[in-house]
Parts: C-alpha cells; sequence; structure tokens
C-alpha cells in the first residue's frame, strides 16, 4: 500500500517478534495497530530475519525492519549499538510516526537520544524486573535519565511502577498482559507430565532449580516426565542445561524441546505447568497457562501477586527453594480434587486478562497527545 492510504503511523522498537513472550506480545500489539487503520513499522533490533511471522493478511501490512549485520546484535551489544541508533534514526525521519511504542526503559532513551523532538511521541512499556542483578546500574540510570523526556510509561506490574522515581510514576500507568490465545480449550490434566516454556537462561530463569526438584519428584513417581520447552542464546548456555540434567537420576524423564506454535494445544492435558524465574516482568507463559486451566507453580518473583494467589488459583514457592518446589509439584501430582479447585478458580481469575479490555487501555495511553500543559 502507498503510504498515503494511512492516515497515521505507529512505530514499534522491540527485542523481537519471534515466538517467545515478549515477541509474541509485541507482534500482538503490532496487529492491533493495524486493525485500527495504523501504518505500521517495527523494529525487532535483536532479530536479523522476519521469517518468523506467520504472513497473514494482518502482518503482510507491517513493515519489518530487522537488523543488517551479520554478527548477533544480542550477543554483540555494544558492537550493535552505533547500528541500534542509525536504524532507529533512520526509519523515524522516513516513516515520521505519529506514536512510538519502546518495549524497555533502554530502547525508549535510545530513540529519545537519537531524535529528541520525538520524545513527546513515546511511550515505554518495562517488560523487566527494575531490581533484577542481571541490569547493569549505569545502563540503568542512564536509560531513565534519558527517558525523562518521554510522553509515558506502562507497567505490567504495581511493583514495577514503585521502582521508580514519583516523575515517572506521575507518567505512567499499570496494564497487565493481554491473553492472546483461546483460552476456551478444555485442559484436563490428565497426563503424566509437567512443563516448562522459557528460554534457556539459568540465570534469570533457574532451569538448574526446575531440574533439581523434578529429581526429588522422580524418586516417588518414577512414571513422571518433564518437557523444557525452548532455546539457549548460545551453545555454552544449552551444554550447561544439558550437564545438570545428565547428573540426575531423571535424565531420561526429562526433555528440552523447541518452541512450537501450537504448544498450548499439546500440553493442555499435562499435569502442571512450572515456572521457576529468580524476576520477571510479567510472564506470558505463566498467564496463558494459568488462564487455560493448567494447574500452575510459579516462583514468588516480585510483582506475581498482581496474577496469582496461593492455595486459591495456583501454588507459589520461595524462588531458589528447591525442597519447597518438590512439595508443591508433588501436590499438584498427587491431588485431584485441589487441581480441580485451583484450575476452575483461575479460569475466573483471569478474565483481567482480557485482550480486548487490555489493548484498548494500550491504544489509549500510546495515542494520547502529551499534555503540555
Amino acid at each position: 500500500m502507498e503510504n498515503n492510504t494511512y492516515q497515521k503511523t505507529f512505530m514499534l522498537l522491540s527485542g523481537s517478534i519471534s515466538l517467545d513472550g515478549v515477541g509474541r506480545v509485541s507482534l500482538f500489539i503490532a496487529k492491533y495497530f493495524v486493525t485500527k487503520g495504523y501504518r505500521v513499522v517495527v523494529l525487532p533490533l535483536f532479530e536479523r530475519t522476519s521469517d518468523i511471522l506467520d504472513n497473514n493478511e494482518l502482518e503482510k501490512q507491517i513493515i519489518i525492519k530487522t537488523f543488517p549485520k551479520k554478527y548477533n546484535p544480542i550477543q554483540h551489544k555494544l558492537k550493535s549499538l552505533p547500528t541500534w541508533l542509525k536504524m532507529i534514526r533512520k526509519n523515524i525521519n522516513e516513516y515520521k510516526p505519529d506514536s512510538i511504542l519502546a518495549i524497555t526503559f533502554k530502547l525508549g532513551a535510545l530513540a529519545a537520544f537519537v531524535k529528541p523532538s520525538y520524545a513527546k511521541k513515546i511511550t515505554v512499556r518495562e517488560i523487566n524486573n527494575p531490581l533484577s542483578i542481571a541490569r547493569n546500574p549505569l545502563i540503568k540510570f542512564i536509560s531513565s535519565a534519558l527517558c525523562f523526556s518521554i510522553k509515558s510509561f506502562i507497567f505490567q506490574t504495581n511493583f514495577q511502577k514503585k521502582c521508580y522515581s514519583k516523575r515517572i510514576q506521575n507518567k505512567s500507568v499499570v496494564i497487565p498482559n493481554a491473553l492472546m490465545i483461546n483460552n476456551n480449550i478444555n485442559c484436563l490434566h490428565n497426563e503424566k507430565k509437567l512443563f516448562t516454556l522459557a528460554r534457556l537462561d539459568l540465570k534469570q530463569k533457574r532451569l538448574d532449580v526446575l531440574i533439581k526438584a523434578f529429581d526429588l519428584v522422580y524418586q516417588i513417581h518414577p512414571e513422571y516426565v518433564l518437557e523444557i520447552y525452548g532455546r539457549a542464546n548460545t551453545e555454552d548456555e544449552y551444554k550447561e542445561i544439558l550437564d545438570i540434567i545428565n547428573s540426575t537420576s531423571a535424565k531420561n524423564n526429562i526433555r528440552i524441546l523447541n518452541p512450537i506454535k501450537n504448544v498450548h494445544e499439546k500440553v493442555k492435558n499435562y499435569r502442571g505447568f512450572i515456572l521457576t524465574s529468580d524476576y520477571e516482568g510479567m510472564s506470558n507463559a505463566l498467564l496463558e497457562c494459568f488462564s487455560l486451566g493448567i494447574p500452575c507453580i510459579s516462583s514468588d518473583w516480585d510483582g506475581v501477586e498482581d496474577v496469582l494467589t496461593n492455595n486459591v488459583d495456583s501454588l507459589i514457592y520461595h524462588r531458589q527453594d528447591i525442597t519447597q518446589l518438590k512439595n508443591c509439584i508433588i501436590k499438584i501430582i498427587e491431588n485431584d480434587v485441589f487441581c480441580d479447585e485451583i484450575t476452575a478458580n483461575a479460569k475466573q481469575n483471569c478474565k483481567k486478562f482480557d485482550k480486548n479490555t487490555v489493548m484498548s487501555k494500550y491504544f489509549e495511553i500510546i495515542t494520547k497527545e502529551k499534555n503540555n500543559g
């Protein structure tokens, strides 16, 4: 389509638009703006190809500008920075967006840095836990400072919002993630399988905790299998997780599988989903499994209370507590009545994540013009 067929342009700065949680949310937001008649431009700065798209009618209308270099932008962030800055400046100049959504403070800061005059058009959606030990304090400080001129902020949980200055809080709203799946699937949770959907990352996702806890469960219930759907960023990360699995007695019952698009249909009857992260923004995998009526176990990451209620619609254990996690898994495995109760409550409690309600709030805050008064 020619540019003059659109009244307005929306630009999305994201890490990816792939099968991971952040990527799927980013693509969902982009598609929503297409339905509102916007020309949509997406810069997935961590990706070098856009072939992860389904290429359906909505996605054909999304302009994708991927990373042009040969080296991996995830593994070589300092080398990638000049290219990111150039990409953002070039595409803002070319498309002159009316609204910009940056996924994370860092991407919002980059946009405000290269095009200060566009700061009043930028909304930042923070997807990370601000207190994560993995976050560089200097980068966090610089990002926050550059973001003071930005129009508005969207946080996923109240915990995230409270971690920032009053100046930023006063320009922010709390909007949870939207459910992007059909949650009318009938889940029977009668298969002797447990699973997680997670990047193969030991620092955040703490799959070592999950594997060791399952090894203890296996001593009592050797008929159970644990399936881990996810990819590693590097071969070293993948090998490290394999080494942990091979050190357990349950090694033949633990499988690492590639992410698949129909994963919820495949796992709908599994006995339970387990999230073992030390920190999260808001886990899309957890939210989706919760809404489907799959029994869920989660660590007590900061902000989890905005999604789950322990012993009411799920089980929550203290992060890194392998014994406590083992006991939660045993409870899920051995107590049919409890599983029925928490999944029924989960189906009721997930209504606040309705995609139409959530996306209308996103659209309102992103497109609202800055109040210069």
